[in-house]
């Protein structure tokens, strides 16, 4: 019997996009499995992720650090179609806390700690269906997911228990800064907010 076919939201956020192979690595992984059906990378403003994205979330201790989160860098918005789509590509990123996801797992791989873990994918049909209409909206400009591939694939990767092991905001510096050609403020502000995961 045929499973669904279904589409479903992922979110590469701002750690898999300033850490330009790692976002390729999992662009890569998700498309050999399911088909990218549109990628924009965009920059939503706060309200968004306030008043829209993470809404259900306000008032919960977590919330602003988690608005500052997504809110440090670009993030890539895809449209991911394939058979039981939204439950396949949750078992493929893994456990949503780093530290519980499976080492084979994206999330395992390169989420770095807690809730920094590398992306976002919709939790049922009907999130997914919500929220593909919400981020459509700002995915204006598509980008080729193999063309963005081929492009940072071979970019310096570090991997990621250099992360896990590091505690200053130079440390994370200094790696990002091997890992990306973005512009120095996405590096100091990407360091702070692993700095302030950390400190939670």
């Amino acid at each position: 019997m045929n499973k669904p076919m279904e589409q479903t939201l992922v979110l590469l956020k701002p750690e898999a996009v300033v850490r330009r192979s790692v976002g390729a690595k999992i662009i890569e992984e998700i498309n050999q499995k399911y088909t990218i059906k549109k990628m924009s990378i965009v920059q939503p403003e706060r309200a968004f992720f306030e008043n829209t994205h993470y809404v259900e979330h306000n008032g919960k201790p977590f919330f602003n650090s988690l608005i500052n989160h997504m809110t440090t860098a670009p993030i890539i918005a895809m449209v991911v179609e394939g058979e039981n789509a939204v439950l396949g590509v949750r078992e493929l990123l893994g456990a949503t806390m780093v530290e519980k996801a499976m080492p084979e797992t994206l999330r395992g791989k390169y989420g770095i700690i807690r809730g920094l873990n590398c992306a976002h994918a919709s939790d049922s049909t009907e999130s997914a269906n919500k929220e593909i209409n919400n981020w459509t909206e700002l995915m204006t400009e598509t980008i080729n997911p193999e063309e963005y591939v081929k492009k940072y694939e071979n970019n310096t990767y570090i991997n990621t228990q250099e992360y896990r092991n590091g505690r200053e905001k130079e440390d994370f510096k200094k790696l990002l800064t091997q890992e990306t050609d973005m512009e120095e403020k996405y590096v100091d502000k990407m360091s702070q907010t692993i700095v302030d995961a950390f400190n939670e």
